[in-house]
């Protein structure tokens, strides 16, 4: 996205193929972004689901490219680590 991104994503382990599932959605100003995750359990491993590790992922699109804004998480407002990628 040439250094414009304006998709966020992100990761999250979900613990087995019937894991969790995730949504995200940003909040926007001109010098941050937050992104709040939303799970949603999933059925566990007694419906032939495997216990093997996955990771799954969440998108929360930008109304405006990240630039120059910090991305912070929810909970104590801390900035996280932001890695682009083209």
């Amino acid at each position: 996205m040439s250094g414009r991104p304006r998709r966020l994503e992100a990761p999250k382990h979900a613990g087995g193929s019937c894991g969790a599932d995730y949504t995200a959605r940003a909040v926007e100003s001109t010098t941050a972004v937050v992104v709040i995750v939303t799970e949603y359990p999933g059925f566990g491993i007694s419906l032939g689901c495997t216990a093997e590790a996955e990771f799954r992922t969440a998108d929360a699109t930008l109304s405006a490219p990240l630039g120059n804004r910090a991305v912070l998480e929810v909970t104590q407002g801390m900035p996280v680590s932001v890695t682009l990628t083209p």
